[in-house]
């Protein structure tokens, strides 16, 4: 039933949070994607429900801060573009609408270089400030953002 199911993908993210502490990324991937699909299913089955679509958002946050700090670009690649179109289908919190442009932004720097990727990050900054306070932290990226936003501003033909 989805109650079980709901449940059964907290345990899993739990369970990978502790896998992802541990030093066992993989592992951890593994069960965030599970994770994910159950609560992709049940949304797919109830796509109204408010508590599946805010739930959505942590298991693949969590596998693209896994891909990105592994350096994956591939996999990163693949959970950002699959964040990109559930954003379209699931308006994301603040949050992760500023993880998205971040993250799009990473992504245009490694295949066009940094001057590009300027503008997407000043967007994932202005989406930054419109995350409520209290959920700021929930945004993982604030250091490098804000160092990405200081290397835009050094570089004189990228206008900032």
């Amino acid at each position: 039933n989805a109650t079980a199911r709901i449940d059964l993908s907290f345990s899993q993210s739990t369970l990978a949070t502790s896998l992802q502490a541990a030093g066992r990324p993989a592992e951890a991937a593994a069960l965030f994607r599970d994770a994910l699909n159950l609560r992709l299913n049940l949304l797919e089955i109830d796509p109204a429900n408010a508590w599946y679509r805010e739930s959505l958002w942590f298991p693949l946050l969590s596998l693209i801060r896994i891909h990105f700090s592994a350096g994956d670009g591939p996999a990163l690649r693949a959970s950002v573009e699959e964040l990109a179109r559930l954003a379209v289908r699931f308006p994301p919190p603040p949050y992760a609408q500023a993880t998205l442009l971040f993250m799009q932004a990473e992504l245009l720097e490694q295949q066009r270089g940094r001057e590009n990727a300027c503008a997407t990050w000043n967007e994932a900054r202005l989406s930054f400030e419109t995350i409520p306070p209290a959920s700021r932290s929930q945004f993982l990226y604030s250091a490098p953002l804000e160092m990405r936003l200081a290397a835009c501003r050094a570089i004189p033909s990228a206008g900032h």
